[in-house]
């Protein structure tokens, strides 16, 4: 009796090997529950990106359109928090869409009140997509008048350092739980430690908001569906106040079989 050969597949840059599957008539099973997140992640407690005023500039900057088309050849859902639409827990919120125009208005204004425009370092792994990814957001937030450096580093170190603070904004994913409730370490304040790196933190964006945490409570402590709803809900709107993550899509994992290479 013979196997199957089968992969699985996630992240960026695997249009190609999708499409070259397709064309040799393989199957193949897409994860279809809640996925996983392509983001950056923001140490809100830098000082360098401690102001709201460059997370949100960031979030304007980014064309994700183009970014997905360019990294992810297309083949992506593009994100504006936490969850898909098709999800329950899915909710609309003030989360802006690209805009040059408006994201040179606040890094001008950030400029004029502290002297210097928005200054910091994009932290990414050595991969040809993430160099591809950073060099593009570099480009984008660049257009819009801040200035970023691209920092390279190993996995391991790259993790290690995100818990304990060591990192301004990382290209990152993560927050792929079946249910919200495993993902809530991610988000209380109480998780986020102490300064920009004050030890180490499950709430990597160090990120520190009363109403993220009254939503949190709200939806992990009912019973009721709608009323844990309304709680989350509540988290993905303060999200698009804090801008501690700037989204980029939802990731896409998937298991291809080349069924017809068994041999039974």
């Amino acid at each position: 009796m013979g196997g199957v050969e089968a992969t699985v597949l996630g992240g960026k840059g695997k249009r190609g090997i999708f499409e070259e599957m397709i064309e040799e008539d393989e199957e193949f099973a897409e994860d279809s529950g809640e996925s996983e997140e392509d983001f950056l992640i923001v140490n809100t407690q830098d000082p360098a990106v401690k102001d709201a005023r460059v997370r949100k500039a960031m979030a304007l900057a980014l064309d994700r359109d183009t970014y997905n088309t360019t990294v992810n050849a297309g083949i992506v859902e593009d994100a504006n928090g936490p969850f898909k639409s098709s999800s329950k827990w899915y909710t609309p919120t003030d989360y802006p869409s690209f805009d040059l125009d408006a994201a040179k208005q606040l890094v001008d204004e950030y400029t004029a009140d502290t002297g210097h425009p928005p200054t910091f370092t994009l932290g990414t792994t050595p991969t040809p997509s993430n160099d591809q990814a950073s060099q593009l957001l570099q480009q984008m937030f660049q257009a819009a008048g801040m200035k970023v450096d691209i920092k390279k580093t190993n996995q391991n170190t790259f993790v290690s350092d995100a818990v304990l603070g060591n990192y301004q904004v990382n290209i990152w994913r993560q927050f792929g739980a079946v249910d919200p409730d495993s993902d809530a370490q991610w988000w209380y304040s109480a998780n986020a430690g102490e300064g920009a790196n004050g030890g180490l933190t499950l709430n990597i964006a160090r990120n520190k908001d009363p109403q993220i945490d009254a939503g949190l409570d709200q939806g992990r402590q009912s019973a009721d569906e709608a009323t844990r709803k309304a709680g989350y809900a509540t988290v993905q709107k303060q999200f698009a106040v804090d801008f501690p993550y700037i989204w980029t899509n939802h990731a896409i994992w998937a298991v291809a079989a080349a069924l017809s290479r068994s041999a039974w």
